[in-house]
């Protein structure tokens, strides 16, 4: 038969109250940290998971600051062509009243400064038209390079079997 003393239920007692307390301080810190675990040890999985969940929320953090830029890159481009556009009718008008025949030789060669002003304001417009070519660039180099085929509606990793280099195979 075995004799259950007053030191064996002390000290079974003890024990419980020392679990019970471990367990209270770790839920306490739970609750005031506000997080389920203090060490990735303690649970690999959830660990593993929150990572992956952070660097998902980076991704999409840099994403829309990339949308923002291009929205800011359109936008730029958007007046460019709108500035185009009216340099274009003002070259459309001159050409009309140069060939009206009514002008003087003096006034023809006003109209023949201005268009040479208009067509150096134009050249101005090459650079722009450079940096939006090489937005779109870069845009399809990403999608080559991680998109899904379907959703680009073109075969996707076709630069990288070509051996082609692109922005991202240069990162």
């Amino acid at each position: 038969m075995f004799r259950v003393s007053n030191i064996m239920r002390t000290g079974s007692f003890t024990s419980k109250i020392l679990s019970l307390e471990s367990k209270m301080y770790k839920t306490n810190n739970q609750i005031t940290s506000g997080k389920e675990i203090m060490y990735g040890s303690e649970n690999p999985y959830i660990t593993y998971n929150s990572i992956k969940m952070n660097n998902s929320l980076k991704m999409i953090s840099q994403y829309k600051k990339n949308i923002t830029t291009a929205k800011g890159h359109l936008e730029y481009a958007e007046g460019a062509l709108r500035s185009i556009t009216d340099v274009l009718k003002r070259v459309r008008e001159l050409a009309v009243m140069a060939a009206n025949g009514t002008l003087n030789a003096e006034d023809r060669q006003k109209i023949a400064a201005e268009i040479k002003d208009i067509l150096k304001k134009i050249k101005q417009f090459e650079t722009i038209g450079s940096e939006i070519c090489l937005m779109f660039q870069i845009v399809d180099d990403f999608i080559d390079h991680r998109g899904d085929s379907k959703k680009a509606g073109k075969k996707t990793k076709k630069d990288y079997k070509l051996g082609k280099a692109t922005l991202i195979s240069l990162l």
